[in-house]
């Protein structure tokens, strides 16, 4: 974490922050628009987020630890979707795994929205998971 801000912001992460600057209710209008009729950039939802979070600073470090704490929790639901699937060494090894490949690790440091991709990803394959297997209605 200490080193979370030794890097100056790359082009897409100034990208991320001077979108996140637009108001709330503009944010929200577009969560959900397709891109060539509105015109601006997806990603509106981590941009909503990362609008409240500007509150609190600026600094390339604080703007990215939304995108760390993201990354952080996606371990869980990947444990808890393993440990279903194989059991407990299943989902010991696959959080391990996740939680030490470079990839994750590199997305999970960038102040976009790719590692709150990563955690709705593993939220909805754990539920869609339980859905299955309690053939439940509400999960579809």
């Amino acid at each position: 974490m200490r080193d979370l801000g030794a890097r100056s912001f790359w082009l897409d992460e100034v990208a991320s922050v001077v979108f996140s600057k637009h108001s709330a209710s503009e944010l929200v209008t577009i969560i959900g628009r397709d891109r060539d009729k509105v015109g601006v950039p997806n990603m509106a939802t981590y941009y909503l987020g990362l609008h409240f979070w500007l509150k609190l600073g600026e600094t390339e470090a604080l703007v990215r630890v939304p995108s760390v704490i993201a990354g952080a929790a996606s371990v869980i639901p990947v444990y808890l979707t393993a440990r279903r699937m194989g059991g407990m060494l299943a989902g010991g090894a696959a959080a391990f795994v996740f939680a030490l490949h470079p990839f994750v690790i590199r997305y999970s440091q960038e102040a976009r929205g790719y590692s709150l991709a990563m955690l709705v990803v593993a939220t909805l394959t754990l539920l869609l998971l339980v859905a299955v297997e309690r053939r439940a209605q509400w999960g579809w």
